[in-house]
């Protein structure tokens, strides 16, 4: 079985420094004396942009294909990991919640909202931009003000969407669309 986690301390033309081999990534510090701590700050470092890379993806692929198989399924294999609910995004969580309750996954919505807000102490930090999640934290009695007014939102946006608002405002007139477009 392979070590995840590996030190060599080496002497070269650069001077003495120890290389840290850890899951296949290899970090150098060259103050030993402060290598824990530099090795602490790359790993942090590193932590970090692999949360925003995937955060970035997942919104990316949300955005495009709307809520699938395969996007559920890293959400909830992710969400098994202790250090995903207490490092990762608040935007990576609330696109899960948003595809759990688009999917009608009520219950397990419920549950992994309590979940979160249980890592993060009850702060509702950036609920307001996902309405889906605003409407059922509003419906559940866990707000504030912000969200409170995505909720609101939220129930404008559907009734117009059920009257079929637009589709009426339009019907029967011409529509220019007016814009940016490739020249020939």
């Amino acid at each position: 079985m392979k070590k995840n986690f590996r030190v060599f301390e080496k002497s070269d033309d650069d001077g003495f420094h120890v290389i840290y081999r850890m899951l296949g990534l290899k970090l150098k510090v060259f103050n030993v004396k402060a290598s824990l701590r530099d090795l602490r700050e790359q790993v942090e470092d590193l932590k970090s942009r692999i949360n925003r890379d995937n955060a970035d993806l997942v919104a990316a692929m949300w955005e495009t294909y709307g809520c699938t198989d395969f996007l559920l399924k890293h959400f909830d294999f992710i969400s098994h990991s202790r250090f995903a609910w207490q490092s990762y995004f608040c935007h990576f969580w609330l696109i899960w919640f948003s595809c759990l309750l688009e999917s009608s996954q009520i219950e397990k919505a419920e549950r992994m909202i309590d979940r979160f807000l249980a890592y993060r102490n009850g702060r509702l930090d950036e609920f307001e931009r996902f309405l889906p999640v605003s409407k059922y934290m509003f419906d559940r009695g866990i707000y504030n003000e912000r969200v409170m007014m995505a909720a609101k939102v939220h129930e404008a946006l559907e009734k117009s969407r059920a009257e079929n608002l637009f589709k009426n405002l339009l019907e029967g007139k011409k529509v220019a669309v007016v814009g940016n477009a490739p020249r020939k």
